[in-house]
C-alpha cells in the first residue's frame, strides 16, 4: 500500500518537502539582511558612548567625556565624536587635555587585526589640545601605563584643523607655543595656522598656509605651503611644495632668510654658521631624505654681494656643509667678525657696485675696544665641533680702506672634527699675491694655531696707493715668509704666545729718493725736490728677518741697501702687548749738507707709535742753531755728512733670507756684492713743470787724506 502511494503522489505533480525548503532560503536570507541593514541604519550608536567612556577613563587614567557617538558604516568606517573632553594631569592645571567640539576619524579595518592602527582621516573641529612637559620631564600626553604596556600603534595619514588650537608649554626644550588653524582661507590655499611663542628664551611668531589637509604620510602628491616666521630681527619666508609634513622628508621651495647675524640661526637650526653683519639672502631649498640643497642663492652679507650653492647633508657622527660661494664685491670689513673683530658700524648696506666693476671702494673698518690692532674677541669652540664643511669663495674686487692695495680673494675652508683649515687664503696685493694657510685645531683649549703667509711678487711701488710720487719713481718686488705657532683662543691671544720666523727681502728696483729721505732724515736730498722734483736710487737689496719667541719678535736682520744709503736695525717688536722698539740707523754713502746723522728710534704701541730723533741727533741740531746765531755759514759745519755709509754685501745679506727673496721672483745671485756697482744712475724724475734751468745740487766733497810726504 505504501509502495504504490509514492510514485502516485509525483505523478500527480506534487514537490517533496526538501525541494520546497531550498527554493524558500534565498528569500530568508534576503530578508535577513535587509533587516540587519535596515538595524543598522537605525541603530543609535550613542548606546556604546557609556561604555566607551568608561573604558577610555580606566586605561587612560584620566576622566574623559562624549556628548555623541556616531559611526558611519562604508567600507572605510568613519567614527564621529562629538562635545569630547579629556581631563588633565593633576600637576598640569585646570585645564583639559583635550576639549573638542568635534572628532572625525575613519578607520583602516584591516589594520584593527595587525600591530598598527591606520587612520587614513583625523580632523578635528573647534576645539583645544594642552600640552604641558615640566622641568622634571613629566608629561601630561603621556596617559597611564599598563602593566602590559601594548605593542600597538597608531598611524594618522592625514589632519584637518578647523579652528581648533594648540598650547604647548615644554620646560625641557624651553619652548612655548600657541597656535591655531582655520579653514576656508583666501587665495590658492585653503588652511590657515597662526602661531606664536617662545624658543629659548626669543620670542617668534608667524603664519602657515596649506591645502585643507595636512598629509602625514610620503605621498607622490606634493603637498603646497606658505610659510612666514619671525624671531627677534631674524625673519624666513618660504612657499613651495612638501611630501610628507610629519618628517619633512621632502621639500622644494623658494626660501629667503634675513637677520642680524648668520651665526643667530644656531641652535635652531644645525648650522654653526660663523658671526656676520646683517644679511639678508633667496634661494631654492630641496631636501631629498637627509640632504638639504640650497641653489641658485644670492643677497648680500653687510655691504657684500653673495651668490652661489650650499648643501647640508645629516650625516654620523656630525652633518657636512659643503659651499660654492661667489662675490662681485667683497668688503673686506664684512670678513672682521670671521676672526673676532666687533661689527663694523654701519654694516648691513646693500653694497652699491656696478657688476665688473674692478676698482676697490672704501670700507669702514671695524673699531677695537683699548687701542687693540688685533682681533681680541674669542672664537666659538663649540661651533668648531659641532659640524664638518668644505667651503669655497671667491671675490673678483674687494671693498677696502684705501691704503691697503688688496685686489682680489679667494679662500677654501675645511673644517673637520674640530680642526679648521683655510687652504688657501690668498689676496691679491699691489699687483702680487699674499698666499696664506691658516689651522685653527679646536680639540683642546686653548685652540692651536699654525700660520704660513707668503708675499710673493709685490710691487714695491703699489705698495703705498695713496702716494702718487712713489708710484712714480719706485719698482721692484718684495716677497716674505711668515711662520707662525701660537695657542690662544682669539687672535690677539694666540700671537702673544707665537713662536715662529718673520722674513721678507728684495734684490734689485728703484726706489723714490723721498722714500729714503723719511728713514734717512737727509736734508739735502730735499733741495732737488723743491726745485727739481724727486729722483729714483737703485735698490741694491733689502733684508729683514725677525725671530719670533713666546710672542716678542726680535730683529736679527735688518738691511736696506741703496746707491744714497745704507739702513741697518736692530729692536723688538711685542706682539702681544702690541709695543715695538726699533731703532734704524741711517748711513749715507755720499756726502752732502743738511744731514741729520744718527739714528732713529720707532717706539709705542701699534696705533699710536712715535718716531724720534736719538738725543744725540737732538743736541747736534740744537748746536746748529747756536752756530747760526754767530755766522749762518759756519752753521753748516756740523751738519756736513761726509758719508761714512759702504755698499753692503747683498749676495751675504740675502742668504740668510732666500726663501723671502724667492717669492719675490728673484734670485740671491742676482743681488751685487760690496764691490760690485749698480747701474748708471738714474736719472732725474721731474713731477713738476717748470721754466729755466734746474737748480744745482749742493754737494760737499768728501774730506781727502793729506799726501804722504
Amino acid at each position: 500500500m505504501t509502495s504504490e502511494t509514492a510514485p502516485s503522489s509525483r505523478l500527480n505533480g506534487e514537490t517533496p518537502p526538501t525541494a520546497s525548503r531550498k527554493r524558500r532560503w534565498p528569500w530568508v536570507l534576503g530578508a535577513l539582511g535587509v533587516a540587519l541593514v535596515i538595524l543598522i541604519a537605525l541603530f543609535d550608536w550613542n548606546w556604546f558612548r557609556g561604555p566607551l567612556e568608561r573604558y577610555l577613563s580606566k586605561s587612560s587614567g584620566r576622566p574623559v567625556t562624549i556628548g555623541v557617538l556616531d559611526v558611519e558604516l562604508a567600507l572605510v568606517p568613519r567614527i564621529v565624536l562629538t562635545d569630547i573632553e579629556i581631563g588633565n594631569a593633576p600637576w598640569a592645571g585646570d585645564a583639559p587635555l583635550v576639549s573638542l567640539r568635534e572628532l572625525m576619524l575613519s578607520v583602516s579595518v584591516p589594520s584593527l587585526f595587525t600591530d598598527q592602527i591606520v587612520l587614513p582621516h583625523l580632523r578635528l573641529t573647534e576645539g583645544q589640545l594642552n600640552l604641558v612637559r615640566d622641568k622634571e620631564g613629566r608629561a601630561n600626553w603621556k596617559l597611564r601605563e599598563s602593566d602590559q604596556p601594548s605593542t600597538r600603534t597608531v598611524d594618522v595619514q592625514s589632519l584637518a584643523l578647523n579652528n581648533a588650537s594648540l598650547s604647548l608649554r615644554d620646560a625641557v626644550q624651553n619652548i612655548e607655543v600657541n597656535a591655531s588653524g582655520v579653514s576656508r582661507v583666501e587665495g590658492p590655499y585653503e588652511a590657515r595656522m597662526t602661531f606664536s611663542g617662545r624658543w629659548r628664551g626669543s620670542p617668534f611668531e608667524g603664519i602657515a598656509d596649506t591645502g585643507n589637509v595636512l598629509a602625514l604620510r610620503e605621498s607622490s602628491e606634493p603637498f603646497p605651503v606658505r610659510l612666514s616666521v619671525r624671531a627677534g630681527r631674524t625673519s624666513i619666508s618660504a612657499e613651495g611644495e612638501m611630501g610628507n609634513i610629519r618628517s619633512l622628508s621632502r621639500i622644494d621651495a623658494k626660501v629667503a632668510v634675513s637677520g642680524p647675524s648668520l651665526a643667530m640661526l644656531y641652535p635652531t637650526l644645525p648650522l654653526a654658521l660663523p658671526d656676520t653683519p646683517p644679511y639678508r639672502i633667496t634661494g631654492r631649498l630641496v631636501r631629498e631624505g637627509d640632504v638639504y640643497s640650497y641653489t641658485g642663492f644670492s643677497g648680500v652679507i653687510g655691504n657684500t654681494d653673495l651668490a652661489g650653492d650650499a648643501r647640508f647633508e645629516r650625516r654620523k657622527p656630525r652633518p657636512l656643509l659643503t659651499a660654492t660661494l661667489k662675490s662681485r664685491s667683497l668688503d673686506l670689513a664684512d670678513l672682521g667678525p670671521l676672526v673676532g673683530l666687533p661689527p663694523r658700524p654701519g654694516a648691513g648696506a646693500a653694497p652699491q657696485v656696478a657688476k665688473g666693476t674692478a676698482t676697490p671702494a672704501k670700507s669702514t673698518p671695524a673699531k677695537l675696544p683699548s687701542g687693540k690692532v688685533f682681533p681680541n674677541n674669542d672664537f666659538n669652540r663649540e661651533k668648531l665641533n659641532v659640524m664638518d664643511a668644505d667651503v669655497r669663495l671667491n671675490a673678483a674686487a674687494l671693498k677696502i680702506p684705501e691704503q691697503i692695495p688688496l685686489e682680489d680673494f679667494h679662500a677654501h675652508l675645511k673644517l673637520n672634527n674640530g680642526v679648521l683649515v683655510l687652504d688657501p687664503m690668498n689676496f691679491g696685493l699691489a699687483g702680487g699675491d699674499l698666499v696664506s694657510t691658516i689651522t685653527l685645531d679646536a680639540r683642546n683649549n686653548p685652540i692651536a694655531a699654525k700660520a704660513s703667509i707668503d708675499l710673493r711678487r709685490v710691487k714695491l711701488g703699489e705698495l703705498f696707493p695713496t702716494l702718487e710720487t712713489a708710484k712714480k719713481t719706485s719698482s721692484g718686488s718684495l716677497g716674505a715668509q711668515i711662520r707662525l705657532a701660537g695657542r690662544g683662543n682669539s687672535v690677539s691671544d694666540m700671537l702673544a704666545t707665537a713662536d715662529g720666523s718673520i722674513n721678507a727681502g728684495m734684490a734689485g728696483g728703484r726706489v723714490s729718493e723721498l722714500g729714503v729721505w723719511l728713514i734717512n732724515l737727509h736734508g739735502g736730498q730735499l733741495l732737488p725736490l723743491l726745485f727739481g722734483g724727486d729722483r729714483p736710487t737703485q735698490i741694491r737689496c733689502g733684508a729683514a728677518a725677525f725671530a719670533v719667541d713666546d710672542g716678542v719678535a726680535t730683529l736679527g736682520l735688518f738691511v736696506f741697501d741703496t746707491d744714497e744709503s745704507n739702513i741697518g736695525g736692530s729692536g723688538t717688536i711685542n706682539l702681544g702687548a702690541e709695543k715695538l722698539d726699533i731703532t734704524l740707523e741711517p748711513r749715507s754713502k755720499k756726502a752732502g749738507i743738511l744731514s741729520l746723522r744718527g739714528p732713529v728710534h720707532i717706539r709705542g704701541t701699534f696705533r699710536d707709535a712715535d718716531i724720534a730723533l736719538s738725543s744725540q741727533t737732538i743736541g747736534r741740531g740744537a748746536s746748529a742753531v747756536a752756530l747760526g746765531l754767530l755766522n749762518p755759514l759756519l752753521a753748516l759745519i756740523p751738519l756736513i755728512e761726509t758719508g761714512p755709509g759702504q755698499n753692503a754685501d747683498c749676495q751675504a745679506v740675502l742668504a740668510s733670507v732666500s726663501g723671502a727673496v724667492k717669492q719675490s721672483g728673484k734670485k740671491v745671485s742676482d743681488a751685487p756684492t760690496a764691490e760690485e756697482s749698480t747701474s748708471s744712475p738714474a736719472p732725474i724724475v721731474d713731477t713738476r713743470k717748470r721754466s729755466g734751468p734746474p737748480a744745482p745740487i749742493v754737494d760737499v766733497p768728501a774730506k781727502k787724506e793729506p799726501a804722504s810726504s
